[in-house]
């Protein structure tokens, strides 16, 4: 019902999803499953959220994806340079935090911790970092 420094009922959620396409022989599979502890809904509360997420390569259309979460690929036309993009074969971790400094404005920050699941060609690391900072204004 309640929790340190938290001053209202303290919601803890899990979620969970799987996707199968079953139009690909392998590498068709994606999941993801978190908690969630909190909500930024009020001014003065909080939430902190863990989430690993796995995209196989053929799970789903790589231009519709998360555009948050990627890895590194090789750039176009250069084969050893490598580059951020969006889209499947990618799997790692979500930390999000937020916190509600008004009702309507809340400020967050999420970290993304990914890596490619199958090699691709190219010579670079194929894991990466993203911090995004973000605020929310709800009217």
């Amino acid at each position: 019902e309640s929790f340190w420094r938290y001053n209202a009922p303290f919601p803890i959620r899990f979620a969970a999803e799987y996707m199968n396409n079953p139009a690909a022989d392998e590498h068709n599979d994606a999941y993801a499953f978190g908690v969630t502890f909190g909500r930024a809904n009020r001014k003065g509360l909080w939430e902190l959220g863990y989430r690993w997420k796995h995209l196989e390569a053929d799970a789903w259309y790589e231009e519709v994806v998360d555009s948050d979460f990627g890895g590194l690929r090789p750039a176009s036309g250069t084969p050893l340079r490598s580059a951020y993009a969006a889209g499947t074969n990618v799997e790692g971790h979500i930390f999000k935090a937020s916190y509600a400094t008004f009702d309507s404005l809340t400020i967050g920050v999420t970290y993304f911790l990914a890596e490619l699941i199958a090699n691709v060609p190219g010579d670079f690391d194929e894991s990466i970092g993203r911090l995004q900072v973000d605020a929310v204004w709800r009217f």
